[in-house]
């Protein structure tokens, strides 16, 4: 029997009361700051500066508290626990008065056994203490850090709620979802599902559970308790079973299937997944029962010598014997509330990023362990998950016992959790901290620091044990001479926006420059890494998403109120990219339409790049996904999933079949990369195409590629070093006739063009409508919005060329009607 305990409980605020009041009521799962928004004693922290008026909540000590009824009569054999999934802050929890435990997990699940305590009325509370006691007392030598290092390292909590480089400072106090779970005899713990081999002829599973027992069920070796398994496929067809006996507190089974459906990574082939259901049964009834999605696939990560580059080492995801080109972005925590997960905006947002055909999401340290609902979404999408553990761009005090513990517990929860899950692809130890460590302290390469027993010593033990089918990674990046080495391991760029040296060794060293020619994107053109698993350039999102959050005032080019949303230590860091790539900017809505255009432009080089070097290089994963408020930042996805022009960037240059060109010194390389794992065959043609449409050269070939391969397919000599060519001309690809792409060969800000005419017709097309867009001249970054994120274009910040125009079909992603009196046409 379950017995839910999320609703409305009274939130008291100890101490003095706040202007006369010191309670309210708070909605569970959730937290102080939403309790607090709802009565109207705080603002909403997406408002303006509003942010930091929640700061004294973390200040603070909070109680929780609600009434509990009898759950009745329990039968011989019958236990209680109490479960909280998540205690966002340091904790305490009693139980009709009675101090129960105290946890300082934000990561950890708290259950506590209650059995005899809540057969009668009795009040249940939580107490948060001020977070500040996390860290008194306490001291780190921190010769490098950031973002309030000091105290975030030692409070087990999302690392980025103490503010980053993409969000503000607002540290959560609040209660996940609670439930009572009242248990006969036995129950299952801890199950695992392993696929021990996955080819086209047979699959084998091995199921492992263990199993706590208590009453008459735990006498001797839990004599007549058996496990039942069955594997269901999609239709709910059976196609696997066995019965496994309770012996030594564990059941063991091993289920083959024949010509099993393997799962793939989005875009390599079909993700299916079957179900796995396990029974505890004694005497002929259930006991406990847990059900969970299995795809039937190996994975290995495979980092082998590259003869063809010497001292070079590849990094290549291996899925079912076939490499995979990872392709995909990094998630930042999608709210500044994290309590009661979005999970309906998760599952959204990770269609979005499906849709782009990304097969990759890293889940960055900086911010938390995802829902099971986000990770559910993944088995289902195709899209694995590089999953980091909780530790970022700091040192952790790994020689205090109690900090050890609590980091243990936590990563030895999460992996026996998220090895069920056949998207789960890596589990990295930290971000940056390795690297950061050596570029700061740069005397001694790969000496011992607080945190590096963690990433070193006790995560990989605990792979080992727990998941020795999974792959572990010490930190991202890792790998060569630097642990940002281009010749090994995974790589963050962050030469384009930071400054950052293209090359170092270890020892030298690490001076960031602050020049637009430092900061600018085209450092990502010159790239050699293995695995490139961050890389970005700052888009302000659409200025109908900041009208939602900003007061008019403050909607001006360089005003305070846009300062405060770029939380990048160095305001002027966006202005130096442009500069370095963009005209001059005339107000607000210039600085965003160019900014996302040069996001674009960014994205499409990095990823073009390292999918032209395959295998050379195996993976580009780009810096950010999504936001968790409405700020000026590395995202393509906005907070209200609105998509930048970098969304639909990332779409084209994540095509399975790309048709590229890449400027190369005074030449252009056209190339043309498989990413499937069968052959193909297509033409590809090349123009050189002037802003006037007229089409200068062109070629046309017919390409077979190879499985997996890029193949170089023509170069164009010498129109990238001709100065006036340069600026008056672009290289655009075709592929069997349909527009791939364009490449300028000059700077934004150099290109001889005028701004043209376009002109918009609308039909209506059931519930959505179709636009037929036609220039004069040749347009830059043509595109569709509507005030409804939600209203979707099938094509949208593209190239209009005079004599070809575009039909697009707009939607509304629920279902929605499309007015197309509610959409504007933008471009320049």
């Amino acid at each position: 029997m379950i017995v839910p305990l999320d609703g409305d409980w009274r939130l008291e605020l100890a101490g003095s009361a706040m202007s006369g009041r010191s309670d309210w009521t708070a909605a569970v799962p959730g937290g102080v700051h939403e309790a607090l928004i709802a009565s109207g004693t705080l603002p909403h922290p997406y408002l303006d500066y509003a942010a930091a008026a929640g700061r004294w909540v973390e200040e603070r000590e909070w109680r929780f508290k609600r009434t509990l009824s009898g759950l009745g009569t329990r039968a011989p054999g019958e236990r209680d626990f109490l479960v909280f999934e998540r205690l966002d802050g340091r904790a305490s929890v009693l139980l009709g008065g009675e101090a129960l435990a105290t946890h300082h997990s934000t990561f950890v699940p708290l259950e506590l056994d209650v059995t005899g305590r809540v057969d009668a009325d009795s009040t249940l509370e939580v107490v948060f203490e001020p977070i500040a006691a996390g860290w008194a007392g306490r001291h780190i030598e921190m010769p490098w850090g950031w973002y309030a290092p000091e105290e975030r390292v030692w409070v087990r909590k999302p690392q980025a709620q103490f503010c980053w480089d993409h969000c503000p400072r607002y540290v959560n106090v609040g209660i996940g979802s609670v439930r009572i779970e009242r248990r006969l005899d036995a129950r299952l713990r801890r199950p695992w599902v392993r696929v021990l081999a996955a080819d086209a002829g047979q699959a084998v599973v091995a199921f492992q559970v263990d199993v706590e027992a208590w009453g008459e069920s735990a006498g001797g070796a839990m004599t007549g308790l058996t496990v039942e398994v069955e594997l269901l496929d999609a239709t709910g067809r059976q196609v696997a079973a066995a019965t496994a006996p309770v012996r030594d507190g564990a059941a063991r089974a091993v289920l083959t299937v024949d010509r099993p459906r393997r799962w793939f990574p989005n875009g390599i082939g079909p993700s299916p997944l079957y179900r796995l259901r396990a029974r505890l049964v004694s005497g002929g009834a259930a006991l406990d029962t847990w059900e969970h999605a299995v795809g039937l696939r190996t994975l290995v990560l495979r980092r082998e010598p590259q003869p063809e580059e010497p001292g070079c080492e590849s990094f290549t995801f291996v899925v079912n014997g076939v490499p995979v080109f990872a392709k995909g972005a990094d998630w930042v925590p999608p709210s500044l509330f994290a309590s009661k997960p979005d999970d309906a905006g998760r599952v959204e947002s990770l269609e979005l990023l499906a849709e782009t055909g990304a097969n990759m999401i890293r889940n960055w340290g900086g911010g938390d362990f995802e829902t099971d609902a986000f990770h559910d979404a993944c088995d289902r999408l195709g899209i694995l998950v590089w999953q980091d553990a909780m530790f970022s761009c700091a040192r952790y005090p790994d020689d205090d016992p109690e900090f050890l513990a609590l980091a243990t517990a936590e990563n030895e929860h999460h992996i026996a959790r998220l090895r069920n899950h056949p998207s789960t692809a890596v589990l990295c130890g930290s971000n940056e901290n390795e690297w950061h460590e050596d570029t700061h302290v740069p005397a001694d390469p790969g000496h011992e620091f607080p945190g590096s027993r963690l990433y070193r010593e006790v995560l990989p033990a605990l792979v080992e044990r727990l998941a020795p089918d999974m792959p572990y990674w010490p930190c991202s990046p890792y790998g060569g001479d630097d642990h940002n080495s281009e010749f090994a391991g995974d790589r963050h760029n962050w030469s384009t926006w930071h400054g950052m040296p293209m090359r170092r060794r270890f020892g030298e060293d690490c001076v960031n420059g602050q020049t637009s020619e430092a900061v600018g994107y085209r450092h990502l053109g010159e790239d050699r890494a293995r695995f490139l698993s961050e890389f970005g350039v700052h888009a302000i999102p659409s200025l109908r998403t900041l009208r939602r959050y900003v007061a008019a005032e403050g909607l001006e080019l360089g005003s305070p109120a846009m300062l405060d949303r770029d939380k990048n230590e160095v305001k002027g860091r966006l202005d130096l990219v442009l500069d370095a790539h963009a005209p001059a900017r005339a107000d607000l809505d210039d600085q965003i339409f160019w900014s996302q255009l040069v996001q674009a432009e960014a994205l499409t080089l990095g990823i073009a790049t390292a999918r032209t070097r395959m295998w050379s290089c195996s993976g580009a994963l780009f810096w950010q996904w999504n936001d968790c408020w409405p700020a000026i930042s590395w995202s393509v996805v906005d907070i209200d999933l609105r998509l930048k022009a970098g969304w639909w960037a990332a779409r084209r240059a994540f095509a399975p079949v790309l048709a590229c060109a890449i400027v190369d010194g005074d030449d252009v390389a056209v190339f043309l990369v498989n990413d499937t794992p069968a052959p193909v065959a297509h033409e590809v043609e090349w123009s050189l195409l002037g802003f006037d449409g007229r089409r200068v050269a062109g070629r046309t070939a017919h390409v077979a590629v190879p499985a997996s391969t890029a193949r170089l397919v023509d170069r164009v000599p010498g129109v990238a070093g001709d100065p006036d060519l340069r600026r008056r001309a672009l290289v655009a690809v075709s592929l069997d006739g349909a527009s791939a792409g364009r490449t300028l060969l000059a700077e934004l800000k150099d290109l001889a063009r005028t701004r043209p005419a376009v002109t918009v017709t609308w039909e209506v097309d059931g519930g959505g409508a179709i636009a037929t867009l036609a220039s004069d001249g040749h347009a830059l970054g043509v595109h569709l919005e509507a005030d409804d994120p939600a209203v979707h274009a099938e094509d949208n910040w593209f190239d209009l060329v005079p004599g070809h125009p575009r039909r697009i079909l707009v939607t509304h992603r629920h279902g929605g009607t499309v007015d197309p009196a509610q959409i504007e046409v933008a471009w320049r």
